[in-house]
């Protein structure tokens, strides 16, 4: 998936660094170990992603969300963004 994103090595490293915030490093966990059956179980901060977690992918430490079959977002852009803009 990495391979069709038109961004150059540096802009991916960025994203790959970006990704070692504390939430996205569990979400990318849970994400690599299996969601368990019930959002209860989960840590807090990644219970929100559990309503969306059958579009969620992880690929060489990218969390990715697939919107439609043609359309991948890097799940760091949205993050970063919803926790910037909350004040």
């Amino acid at each position: 998936m990495l391979q069709y994103l038109p961004v150059k090595d540096e802009i991916l490293c960025h994203i790959q660094n970006l990704t070692q915030d504390a939430v996205l490093k569990t979400l990318a966990g849970v994400i690599k170990q299996g969601w368990s059956e019930s959002k209860l179980y989960l840590p807090p901060d990644v219970q929100d992603y559990c309503s969306f977690k059958k579009e969620l992918t992880l690929q060489k430490g990218v969390i990715f969300q697939q919107r439609s079959k043609e359309s991948h977002t890097p799940v760091i852009w949205e993050y970063r963004h919803a926790r910037d803009t909350r004040g």
